[in-house]
């Protein structure tokens, strides 16, 4: 599963993945409304609610076609959702998207759509969390110390604060914006044999999130963060896309 709010990227991720499998000899699958590219070697269904052509009956439909990887565009309903546990339970490799917080969010979403602790547990394997942040601008970013709001929010979030943090400045290379095109942030989500165990014994999400900090799993945050550190965005854009996850990673790097 792909999460995220809407335009933060989890189509084109997914169409990414289409298009390195097409490179198999797997068949593969895809049911769509609508179908927002076109993939030549995949076979892409446009569902018709109006003709009764909906994810429930198309999944069913597919499945006649004994696909290696079928692609849902979207769970969106209680239907939807049973109709991708299915299809994954019977062997397919299923993709699809899913509007939520992070990817230990994506577990009560499914949980609401009227999915079982047993057949979530069986049934996902991987999911990512997603947003698009603004890429400062490479010819005039800047660096200086953090303002007393930034560093606010960083001791809330009980991070160390670092003496210097990089934010936009504005050139005409980016049009003044400080600014200059979009990179993802990502958390991935691979479930262990203890967290499905926690999913079927319908543990919640901060049980979930304890377990996954044994781990010392990577957050939405921690990716957030580092690329910040880094220089690639600015702190002002990580709160704008509303990163609050607990974050494990330490501010240490340059």
């Amino acid at each position: 599963l792909v999460t995220g709010p809407t335009g933060s990227g989890k189509t084109t991720t997914i169409y990414s993945l289409l298009h390195e499998f097409k490179w198999t000899d797997r068949i593969i699958v895809s049911l769509e409304d609508p179908v927002e590219y076109q993939i030549d070697g995949i076979t892409q269904v446009q569902l018709d609610e109006k003709h009764h052509l909906d994810f429930a009956s198309g999944v069913r439909s597919m499945l006649r076609f004994d696909p290696d990887f079928l692609m849902l565009g979207e769970i969106r309903d209680a239907a939807s959702a049973h109709a991708g546990v299915n299809a994954a339970i019977s062997g397919r490799i299923l993709l699809s998207t899913l509007h939520c917080r992070d990817a230990v969010g994506a577990i009560s979403a499914l949980r609401n759509w009227g999915l079982l602790d047993h057949e979530i547990a069986e049934s996902l394997t991987v999911v990512v969390s997603q947003r698009l942040v603004r890429k400062l601008c490479r010819e005039c970013r800047e660096q200086g110390p953090p303002s007393g709001p930034e560093m606010d929010w960083l001791r809330t979030l009980k991070l160390p604060v670092p003496e210097r943090v990089w934010r936009p400045k504005g050139c005409k290379q980016c049009q003044t914006l400080g600014y200059n095109g979009l990179t993802g942030v990502f958390e991935l989500w691979c479930l262990s044999e203890n967290e499905e165990q926690l999913v079927r014994n319908h543990a919640d999400e901060r049980t979930i999130r304890e377990e996954l900090a044994k781990r010392k799993h990577r957050t939405f945050l921690d990716d957030a963060l580092g690329k910040a550190i880094d220089g690639i965005t600015s702190l002002p854009e990580i709160k704008r896309i509303g990163a609050s996850s607990s974050p494990s990673l330490k501010l240490s790097r340059r």
